[in-house]
């Protein structure tokens, strides 16, 4: 996140919700991805009068979701109402591409990541009002609970608006994982999805040469490389295990997509073991933290280190953001179950992505 891309945002006139959408416009969605194709999917069932005329991508492709998928150089060509931006992260480059249009013609609907998991829900928060109102008295701080009702009510209304206002103010990307504790010399790591290295670089590099980082992602260290290459100085204190993380060792199937390889009804088999079971056959003689990004997979991970969060009572980073019933029930399962913990919450993205529920235990405050 960067200041240019914050003004840039600021400056632009925004679709904040569906009802913003003039009647019988046409439009060009710009992205291709999740939050593009759930664009389209919420204007297809909600707003039918609309003609979507298709999408923009700085990468070459003939189609997405049966429309046509232009370049930006493309669009001179065509006749729009409107440009619509799904995506914030871009919005500098995008800008670029778009610079010589009329900046009328031009909006930013960003859309929620709550919603999009929520599939299209009218009240996916509907008959949880009692769980909600449980995590939110188990926060620690007003600031977590302000958080909380943020995403919230992102679910409820499909508008990532407050989302975004949240972020601007409290932009912690920095501290991912890291924003509520500070790992010690001498500590052990368990971290579940590593995926390019980095935050696994991070905790070694506070753990120091007594401390340890064991690793679990079904890549190993493939995407890792780079990062234990610009790192090498504490890249020793890293292993990786090429397997996923569940509740009991074996195999299951896995749909491969880089970051985004999730658990599924069929796909490729990949070998998955329990950190409890790890902990057991290494012998460690402690955990000390315990970091989460596994792609939907949390919750049956969580089953298969609980022995070892019993035993040695880490502090936990665990993510929340694959679903949006994960984004309630992990957080009620853990302020349940945990004894003497406090409880954090963190959000890294404008679309309420990477968002993180921290569990430290009272004695390591």
């Amino acid at each position: 996140m960067n200041e240019k891309q914050i003004t840039i945002y600021n400056q632009m006139t925004h679709f904040t919700h569906l009802e913003d959408y003039p009647q019988n416009c046409s439009i060009f969605i710009y992205a291709d991805n999740l939050f593009g194709k759930h664009l389209f999917e919420l204007l297809k069932n909600k707003r039918a009068d609309i003609k979507i005329l298709g999408f923009v991508s700085s990468f070459a492709k003939d189609e997405v979701l049966g429309l046509p998928c232009i370049l930006p150089e493309q669009l001179q060509n065509q006749h729009f109402d409107y440009i619509v931006i799904t995506l914030f992260h871009y919005l500098e480059d995008i800008q670029e591409h778009i610079s010589s249009f009329d900046q009328d013609k031009i909006r930013l609907n960003l859309v929620s990541n709550l919603a999009y998991h929520g599939n299209f829900l009218s009240n996916p928060t509907a008959g949880k009002e009692q769980q909600i109102k449980f995590v939110n008295d188990a926060l620690q701080t007003e600031q977590d609970r302000k958080l909380w009702q943020v995403l919230i009510n992102a679910m409820e209304t499909d508008s990532v608006t407050e989302v975004v206002d949240w972020f601007l103010q409290h932009n912690k990307t920095e501290l991912h994982y890291l924003e509520h504790f500070t790992l010690k010399e001498g500590d052990i790591v368990l971290e579940g999805g590593v995926f390019d290295g980095y935050t696994s670089c991070r905790f070694a590099e506070q753990v120091g040469d007594s401390g340890h980082v064991y690793g679990f992602d079904p890549f190993g260290e493939k995407f890792a490389k780079p990062a234990f290459n610009k790192y090498q100085s504490v890249a020793h204190r890293i292993d990786v295990l090429p397997c996923a993380i569940a509740d009991k060792e074996g195999e299951l199937f896995f749909t491969l997509d880089g970051a985004a390889t999730k658990m599924a009804d069929e796909g490729t088999l990949i070998k998955v073991v329990s950190m409890d079971d790890f902990v057991e056959e290494q012998q460690l003689p402690s955990v000390d933290f315990i970091k989460m990004d596994v792609e939907g997979a949390e919750p049956l991970a969580l089953k298969g280190v609980w022995k070892s969060i019993e035993t040695y009572r880490p502090a936990l980073a665990i993510s929340i953001y694959h679903g949006v019933d994960q984004y309630l029930d992990i957080p009620f399962q853990l302020m349940s179950d945990l004894k003497d913990y406090v409880f954090n919450l963190g959000c890294y993205s404008v679309e309420g992505l990477e968002t993180v529920i921290y569990c430290t235990p009272k004695e390591k405050l």
